[in-house]
């Protein structure tokens, strides 16, 4: 039997908290382990709460400016969105389609990332 090669959502950080840059793939199971006052509460913290509030977070923070609308990510994602609504059947995402969504979600989180974190914290 092939073994699958499934790729887990992964969140970049920098310059958060005494954090200066991290990737994390998040898995089912994820451990954070390090020193004391290294940053893994708030970055569980963070986690959490972009898991807990996102859609939250998209409708009372994102402001969806000229430059997100014209971005390539949100391009992808609304017609995306525009083809689901259009079939009004559950939908399948592929890979492919999954990964537009984080990216878009990325730059978002990117433009917005002071209110994301006074909104979370």
């Amino acid at each position: 039997m092939q073994e699958k090669n499934i790729k887990y959502p992964t969140i970049y950080v920098k310059n958060f908290a005494k954090i200066k840059e991290a990737e994390i793939e998040l898995s089912p199971f994820t451990l954070f382990v390090g020193d004391n006052n290294s940053g893994k509460t708030y970055l569980s913290t963070l986690i959490y709460g972009l898991i807990k509030y996102t859609s939250k977070i998209i409708y009372d923070i994102f402001e969806y400016t000229d430059e997100i609308k014209n971005s390539e990510e949100y391009k992808k994602v609304i017609n995306l969105i525009n083809d689901i609504i259009d079939k009004n059947e559950e939908v399948d995402l592929t890979l492919e389609n999954k990964e537009d969504f984080i990216k878009l979600f990325n730059l978002l989180l990117n433009s917005y990332s002071s209110k994301v974190t006074n909104y979370i914290f």
